[in-house]
């Protein structure tokens, strides 16, 4: 269950009827050469790091490069969760 692309990727969920996360799972159990354990541990591990990125710009709001300044939108904005994004997708 390998792909190339975000693209790919969404067809495989579509394809299959699965999540994105149990495309990385069943992709990682496949073509990985960790345990299903360090497996876990590691997609955990990423899922951190993907939720402090994209929440850093609203905690701690800064000029873009362009001078935009985020955090004034901070108020109109729906944050999202992981696990909603998901559910929404």
């Amino acid at each position: 269950m390998d792909f190339t692309s975000g693209l790919e990727l969404l067809t495989l969920c579509k394809k299959n009827n699965l999540n994105i996360s149990d495309v990385m799972l069943k992709r990682e159990i496949t073509e990985g050469r960790l345990e299903n354990n360090e497996i876990i541990k590691m997609l955990n591990k990423a899922l951190s790091i993907m939720e402090n990125a994209s929440n850093i710009s609203i905690i701690e709001p800064q000029k873009s490069m362009g001078g935009l300044s985020v955090g004034k939108l901070k108020s109109s904005i729906n944050i999202l969760t992981p696990i909603q994004i998901f559910v929404e997708l």
